[in-house]
């Protein structure tokens, strides 16, 4: 047998396995089950990123949100992702209500743990039935709760369905389960007994998939976020970068103006921009009206071009109290933007220190400020943080991704 024969026979195995591969992604349909595509965040930007990429490769892809609206889809969800005409409603009676109020604030009341039954106080009944009949109609293979609450929500409603059901969390568990008056706050117990129903867990980090399973009991498989591709280095010598929600909890928004105060004694002279929209913006602009700075400070709210901004920034600074993984961080380093962040969770799991960017202990704005200015007046030591940034954001393209998410629904 010659060597061209057997080499034209590999070829059409190959060409065979490609197609048989392509066959079994095309005919697979997936929904995911999540907060409203409408809002803004980490978490919408993640789901809309990877249905779209999923779509691209002819999965059959649907979405069942809090509400079926989408809004003015900000992160740019694909038409040809389905929407659910079905939307999910927490605990409607009054009762349920204050169980619920109770628990989010005290730990107390937990919910029990049926196997084949959620309690009022989580979710309203009715809509929990109504996602169940919509689950059925789809005929879906896969569905994704895409928080500990949609986690939980899509185990029930797929009881007694023929489909995999798998989590895909977007914060760490300190941040989901231990802030008393936010997450999940007392539903800790309800979302380890749900798992025990799901194929996969996905988590954002390997510290986080060492907290899940420690707290759970279960395993996790972690599945970063994501970019598009690569951005665009702009080398600028002067402008410091705030992007992401002004939220003063967990992205520790309210630090922002201690930050620049910080800035302005180490003799910042450059322009500070704040992107991003959220509940602490009306006490930032009433402090910046009163604010003397000896440097330009913008807030710029909600963009949708935050490349542009990347793209102006020098150094991106991340003062989140928890943070799950930290998309601006590595959209910024894309871009060729060293970051300065305080120690957490996704920081960590993204910034090589000293190499591509900085870690700096929690809460302490002084040694963010330094670090932040130290970069700023060295261009030797931008430039190679930039170029160790960027190296390293090229792992996490949305190709990549989607390959990991579909190899773990295999397993």
């Amino acid at each position: 047998m010659s060597l061209g024969f057997l080499s034209g026979q590999l070829d059409i195995w190959h060409i065979f396995r490609f197609r048989e591969a392509l066959n079994r992604v095309s005919n697979l349909r997936i929904c995911f089950v999540c907060q409203s595509l409408a809002g803004l965040g980490g978490l919408q930007r993640a789901v809309a990123l990877l249905a779209n990429e999923l779509v691209s490769r002819g999965v059959d892809v649907s979405v069942l949100m809090d509400t079926p609206e989408l809004g003015e889809n900000p992160y740019g969800l694909s038409s040809d992702v389905s929407i659910l005409p079905v939307g999910i409603k927490g605990a409607s009676k009054p009762l349920g209500k204050l169980v619920s109020k109770v628990r989010r604030h005290s730990g107390l009341l937990k919910p029990i743990c049926h196997e084949h039954s959620l309690g009022g106080s989580v979710i309203d009944k009715k809509s929990l039935a109504a996602v169940h009949e919509a689950l059925k109609e789809g005929r879906f293979d896969v569905v994704v709760g895409c928080d500990p609450l949609h986690t939980i929500v899509a185990v029930y409603a797929c009881d007694g369905l023929s489909i995999d059901v798998c989590g895909w969390q977007h914060s760490t568990y300190d941040g989901y389960f231990n802030q008393s008056g936010r997450g999940f706050y007392g539903q800790d117990c309800l979302y380890a007994f749900a798992l025990r129903r799901c194929k996969v867990n996905f988590v954002l980090t390997e510290q986080s998939k060492e907290v899940y399973e420690l707290h759970t009991g279960h395993s996790a498989i972690v599945l970063p976020n994501s970019i598009v591709n690569m951005g665009t280095r702009g080398y600028a010598e002067n402008c410091v970068l705030y992007c992401g929600r002004l939220d003063p909890g967990s992205k520790g928004a309210d630090y922002i103006p201690r930050i620049a105060e910080a800035l302005a004694v180490r003799g910042f002279a450059g322009e500070f921009l704040v992107v991003g929209d959220g509940p602490y913006l009306p006490s930032l602009e009433e402090w910046l009206e009163d604010a003397r700075l000896p440097f330009k400070m913008e807030l710029k709210g909600f963009v949708t071009d935050a490349e542009r901004y990347y793209e102006q920034a020098t150094v991106l600074i991340s003062p989140s109290r928890w943070e799950g993984f930290g998309l601006s961080i590595l959209e910024a380093m894309s871009h060729g933007v060293p970051c300065v962040a305080f120690e957490n969770d996704g920081p960590c799991s993204l910034i090589d220190d000293p190499v591509d960017g900085l870690i700096v202990p929690n809460g302490d704005v002084e040694s963010l400020a330094e670090r932040t200015m130290e970069i700023l007046g060295d261009e030797r030591l931008r430039r190679s943080m930039g170029d160790a940034a960027v190296e390293a954001a090229r792992g996490y393209l949305v190709g990549a991704q989607a390959d990991r998410f579909l190899e773990s629904l295999k397993g």
